[in-house]
């Protein structure tokens, strides 16, 4: 694995140093946000960001609780956080990685002969010989219990319970100093795969698989940051006293997802440019004066023979 490290474009949003984002009135909801294929896409050498992922991820961070889960390893899983969110790493709730998934053989394979467009035979050894590393939400849940349920000893199964204590920072309520504890009704899970949330359909949000080609009508994270607005207005006019009652399940239930993002319009996205300024008005004939610098002094007078 290379170690060059990822470099991205300098951003005002994401450059703005954490301490100066306002986050002491973020709601008690937990997004559980995907990586590569959701947020970007990496490859072996290079990685590609997607469309309005600034703009999502400064959002999220400033109005909510974030953590990043990701069935890559976790160095790998490092390098894209490193990339994202830069300084704003630190506002994390979580990094969870391979680790804390639980791997199981992939569904059955349909064979060539049973779909239009079969696939070869390279892709159905890849796809028997990788296991699906399923994302299980109630370990997350279980993260602050006094007796998380585990099952140590096999691969692909529960962490063991000292992993699983110290795996998510404990957060407060600012209005009642409590211990937040996310369960079902507060936490949602942005996620490009369907089977890697199993169970888990009424907290999934689920995006197109994204890859580094570049295309224009990609707009599911626009889609959804205008998704999740109304989530954050409809908590902020709540009495404090009824916030920790708001179920997202029930939210997702009445405004679908999949309805909302294929009404959305398509929208071009074209970033605006800053006028210059004009050019000084300088007369073309006016010569520049000439500066004597020590260093054209010293050559010209070294040892009193010019050079």
């Amino acid at each position: 694995m290379s170690n060059r490290p990822y470099y991205r474009t300098p951003d005002p949003v994401l450059d703005m140093p954490p301490w100066e984002l306002d986050v002491s009135k973020r709601m008690p909801l937990l997004f559980v946000l995907d990586l590569n294929g959701t947020l970007l896409c990496r490859k072996k050498s290079s990685s590609r960001s997607r469309p309005f992922v600034k703009e999502l991820l400064k959002y999220l961070i400033q109005y909510f609780y974030v953590m990043v889960w990701s069935s890559a390893e976790q160095q790998n899983v490092q390098l894209m956080v490193q990339r994202l969110f830069g300084e704003h790493q630190r506002l994390l709730v979580g990094r969870w990685n391979r680790a804390y998934c639980d791997l199981q053989r992939a569904r059955p394979v349909p064979k060539r002969h049973d779909c239009d467009n079969p696939p070869t035979k390279r892709e159905l050894d890849k796809a028997r010989r990788k296991p699906l590393a399923v994302k299980d939400l109630s370990k997350i849940w279980d993260c602050h219990s006094q007796y998380p349920r585990t099952k140590p000893g096999k691969r692909g199964e529960r962490p063991p319970i000292w992993m699983l204590r110290h795996a998510l920072e404990r957060v407060f309520d600012p209005q009642t100093r409590r211990p937040i504890k996310w369960h079902r009704g507060n936490t949602v899970i942005v996620d490009d795969s369907v089977d890697k949330v199993r169970g888990y359909s009424g907290n999934h949000i689920a995006v197109k698989d994204f890859e580094a080609h570049p295309d224009p009508n990609d707009n599911d994270l626009q889609a959804l940051l205008a998704y999740i607005r109304p989530i954050n207005a409809l908590l902020s006019d709540m009495r404090p006293n009824l916030v920790p009652r708001f179920n997202v399940t029930h939210y997702f239930r009445d405004h679908p997802w999949a309805e909302f993002r294929a009404g959305f319009p398509l929208i071009e996205f074209i970033p605006t440019e800053e006028p210059r300024s004009p050019p000084d008005p300088t007369p073309a004939t006016s010569p520049r004066p000439e500066r004597n610098t020590p260093d054209k002094k010293l050559q010209e007078n070294f040892d009193g023979v010019p050079i």
